[in-house]
């Protein structure tokens, strides 16, 4: 069989009242999982820039997956995608969406576009100049379509390794405790734990966990960031809050 690897990324699909982006991709991988497109990964959150200049719901961020393991066709799959957000993206919304082969290696220009749609606005027509030059499939189903710019950063900025959010808290603690961190390391969704200056806690060392926790994506991994934080036990490594995340 002829496997592959893909990127989906799709932005503006919701409106004030309907479900979030996130949750509509995550709905996306489970339905092509159903239907023996391949097995999903969770979904990465990328903030995207903030100008008056730019229309969005709420916060302005992409939602990319990775599929894994896909065997049919890519038109089979371009088509179940876009029937899919035709059938589930929220009245008024302006949906894009962006699939891309994981082994595309002309990498360069498409993270760089995702990186520049964190600090400037971007027009349809550098999206469209863009895919097209690289023979990437983009393409808007509903409303405006100015989807289509936050989709095709959503794969750039997932391919850099090292820009995102996964989506939605985990649980790996019954109360909040100290654990340690090999034990940490055995959760499914947890790569690597360190702290923002990129120092990797040993197996050994402990961390204070809340009852949930959430990851970022660095170096192409689920990472857990930790810090030190001073208690009744003096300085121990601790997870940072979902706030403290927004940087990512």
């Amino acid at each position: 069989m002829n496997y592959k690897d893909y990127y989906i990324a799709i932005d503006d699909t919701d409106n004030l009242t309907s479900i979030g982006t996130g949750e509509v991709a995550e709905n996306l991988g489970n339905l092509l999982n159903k239907f023996g497109f391949g097995t999903p990964t969770p979904v990465t959150r990328h903030q995207l820039f903030f100008n008056d200049a730019i229309a969005y719901t709420s916060h302005n961020s992409a939602m990319c997956f990775e599929l894994k393991g896909c065997e049919k066709d890519q038109k089979e799959l371009i088509c179940i995608c876009s029937s899919y957000l035709k059938d589930n993206c929220a009245k008024g919304s302006d949906p894009g969406l962006c699939i891309v082969e994981k082994n595309f290696s002309d990498r360069d220009e498409l993270i760089n576009f995702g990186r520049d749609a964190k600090c400037r606005v971007l027009t349809k027509e550098d999206a469209y100049s863009l895919a097209q030059k690289k023979n990437i499939h983009l393409s808007e189903h509903g409303g405006l379509g100015i989807g289509i710019i936050g989709a095709l950063a959503g794969v750039g900025l997932r391919m850099s390794g090292n820009d995102g959010r996964y989506k939605g808290q985990f649980k790996v603690a019954v109360n909040q405790d100290n654990m340690l961190v090999k034990d940490l390391l055995s959760h499914e969704r947890i790569d690597s734990i360190q702290d923002k200056n990129g120092y990797a806690l040993g197996e050994n060392e402990e961390v204070f966990v809340t009852e949930k926790v959430k990851t970022v994506r660095l170096r192409n991994q689920s990472v857990l960031l930790v810090e030190k934080v001073n208690n009744e036990k003096g300085f121990v490594w601790k997870n940072i809050d979902k706030k403290s995340l927004k940087e990512y």
